[in-house]
């Protein structure tokens, strides 16, 4: 049997960050909790404890330096980032990629869109909708 995917939760709001929980802690044993984080500080504490796979960041919401963590997640901790969006904006979306986010899944999209994001970005795959790619 495989290791779960280690996924790790960043965002201000406890009780979105709780929904999020629960909807991966359903997907167990293929996915886990490893941690959760009210800040972009609190984040890179995290991850360097806990070392997650995956690091699902909601950017609009209590992470205040989010593009300057998303290198150091991904090089120091080999974690792959998910930027969960609400905002519609081309220009921050194609940022946080280039800044090294594996991928961007829009709030409105359906729960197990996110899942399936978080798997692939897990294998090494890019999560990109059409209009970021184009």
């Amino acid at each position: 049997m495989e290791a779960p995917i280690r996924v790790m939760l960043v965002g201000e709001y406890r009780v979105a960050l709780l929904g999020l929980d629960r909807l991966i802690s359903e997907r167990r044993p293929a996915m886990e909790i490893a941690a959760t984080a009210t800040s972009c500080t609190l984040a890179c504490t995290l991850a360097a404890q806990v070392r997650p796979d995956v690091v699902v960041i909601d950017p609009e919401h209590g992470c205040e330096n989010v593009g300057e963590i998303i290198p150091t997640l991904v090089a120091d901790y080999g974690a792959r980032v998910l930027m969960l969006v609400g905002q519609r904006d081309q220009s921050i979306r194609e940022s946080f990629v280039l800044r090294g986010a594996s991928g961007v899944v829009q709030k409105d999209e359906a729960p197990e869109t996110l899942l399936k994001a978080i798997e692939k970005v897990h294998c090494g795959e890019l999560w990109l909708d059409r209009s970021t790619t184009g």
